[in-house]
Order: structure tokens, then sequence, then C-alpha cells
């Protein structure tokens, strides 16, 4: 419902407020993004928000709800604040499936070539609607994932993270005797930054996903997702352009071994591809490889690691082609709800 809003509210911004000769042209780039991120951001917000408030409580309790929830998303805080449903009194909210996550702070070294660092990374991981949990009809962001990092060095701001991808419709099949699966239409939103490249891209396409149930309290989860893609990257030519834009491809791979006392090992493959429109022309390939394990010394409190390895290629037309590496390997200490 509140999709038109965030259309309109991109298309105003570009064309009444960010645009002529005096400023600048509106942005192909930010349209798209402004719109498909806001609405994968703000949706995965409002839901984690809600999931946060509670109006059947009071005191102490309910301010500290109201905090977080602000904290959260303070446009809905706010929201609620003038509405004056911040103090009242009501039902306590419910979800249609659970919400898990983690809450991380890690250690890392990360290098490529000559630049070495260590750095410093707090993470927090949201999930919603397993696939053995869904049921019936699926509505949009009935199934979702958010990922978001940041990477704190001596220097600064290292790297940062934020991606989220939503199931918007889907069709939910049993796969032989214990097997279920899940197929349907998806929105994803990815932004990453490392000391060799920047990434911002959103897109909509296809979403595939397996879990299942294996002996001794083991299972596999496994999920595909492949949209076309509008984005940005940042250019090895910035005399051009700061920036690479252009249309392109995502394919995000995740594939994961549970055992529900123990903890999970998992395998993620991304691969971003992007053919230049607007910058220095050509395309650009980005990919991250990710393997990491995690061991649960309680049902809230588990200590973890992964290696993560990066790379930039530039193919360019009328330039030198590029590639650039990064890796780094993390140890965390997480909470989990």
């Amino acid at each position: 419902q509140s999709v038109p809003y965030v259309i309109a509210g991109s298309v105003m911004w570009e064309y009444l407020m960010e645009s002529g000769p005096a400023c600048c042209y509106p942005s192909v780039n930010d349209l798209f993004t402004t719109t498909l991120g806001g609405i994968a951001v703000g949706e995965v917000l409002w839901r984690l928000s809600n999931a946060i408030l509670d109006d059947s409580t009071s005191g102490f309790e309910r301010f500290l709800r109201e905090a977080g929830a602000f904290v959260v998303y303070p446009i809905y805080g706010a929201q609620r604040l003038i509405a004056g449903d911040a103090f009242a009194h009501g039902p306590a909210g419910e979800s249609r499936y659970p919400y898990s996550g983690e809450v991380s702070i890690g250690a890392s070294v990360f290098g490529s070539g000559s630049i070495e660092d260590f750095a410093v990374i707090p993470r927090y991981r949201l999930r919603h609607g397993q696939v053995s949990e869904l049921e019936g009809e699926i509505q949009a962001f009935d199934h979702f994932n958010m990922d978001i990092a940041l990477g704190l060095s001596k220097d600064g701001v290292a790297g940062a993270t934020f991606d989220a991808t939503a199931l918007l419709a889907g069709k939910k099949s049993p796969l032989g005797d214990t097997a279920e699966g899940v197929v349907g239409f998806a929105l994803d939103f990815d932004y990453f930054e490392n000391v060799i490249a920047s990434l911002g891209q959103s897109g909509l396409g296809g979403l595939a996903a397996i879990e299942v149930p294996l002996q001794s309290e083991f299972s596999f989860f496994g999920r595909l997702v492949l949209v076309g893609s509008f984005g940005a990257v940042s250019s090895d030519y910035p005399d051009i352009r700061h920036y690479n834009v252009g249309f392109g491809t995502t394919t995000r791979l995740w594939l994961e071994l549970r055992h529900r006392r123990w903890g999970e090992i998992y395998a993620r493959l991304d691969h971003y591809w992007v053919h230049t429109i607007s910058g220095e022309p050509g395309d650009e390939v980005a990919g991250l490889a990710d393997v990491g394990a995690s061991v649960r010394l309680h049902p809230s409190v588990g200590l973890g690691f992964h290696y993560l390895l990066a790379d930039k290629r530039g193919l360019y037309k009328n330039a030198a082609d590029t590639e650039e590496m990064i890796h780094l390997g993390e140890v965390y200490a997480a909470w989990r709800f």
C-alpha cells in the first residue's frame, strides 16, 4: 500500500528538490535505489520495530520497548509519539511468524596486497519466516533476512554492509517425505563498502529456498536468489565519474548445515554484474565468497569464525582492465534471539 508513496517521494525529490542546471539532473540510479531500497529497508525496519513493541505493557518495560522501536525506526517512533500510540494501552502485537537473529561483535584482520589492518565489527542479523514455518497464502515479507555490519579500524570506517532479501509472493511445496521448498518473486537490496570497492544495487527477480530435516537434530537450508538489478559500483577511473551506473544481475547463494543445539556451518556466494550506461564504458563484476561456523555455548550465546574473500574486476572498452581482491578472517561473539 505504501509503494506509490515511496515512488512519488523519490520522483518529487529528484525532479523538484535536486535538479536543474545549478545542481544536477534527475538520477536514474537514485530513482531505482530510493524506491526499491526504500521498500526493502523500510518494511524490514517497520516489522522489526513492531516486533519490539508491546502495547499491553506499561512502566519501565513500556519505556524500553518504545525507545528501542524509536532507535530502530525513528520515523515510526515519532509517528507513534505524535499520534499518542506510544502511551495508549492495547493488546500485544502479533507477528505471522517468529523472528530469529543475532547481535555480534567481532575482531577481524583484513588485507589486500600491502593493505592490512585490524577492525572491530559490530553486526546485526535478522531472519523472519523459516521455510518450515510458512503456511497458507504467502504474503509479502513473510520470508526475509537482513544483515547489517560495520568495520571500525584505527583510521575510521573500514567497511560496511547492509543487505536485505524479501519474498514478495510465492508458493510452498513439499519435496519428498520431509523436505519443504518455496519459490517466488523476490526483492533484493545490497550495499557494501570495503577498501577496494563500494557497491549499491536493488532489484527484482526470483527466489528458491529449501529446508531438509536430517538425522540427529541436523537440518539443511539452502536459498538461491537471482534478480535483475540496477545499481552503481565505485569507478577505477574517477576522472570520468566516481562511480559507474548501470543495469545488471545479482546472484546470491546461501547453504547452511544446522544443528538445533550445537550451531551451524555455512557457505555464501554473492555475484554482482553491472553493465555501465553512465560512467566508464564497460562492465563491473564483483563477488563475495564467505564460509564460516558458529558454536552455541548457551541457547542465547555463541562463538563463531568466518573467512571472506571479495574481489572486483573492471572490464572496460576504452581503458585498461583492473582487478583487486581483499580477504578477511573474523572471530566473533554473538547473542542470539
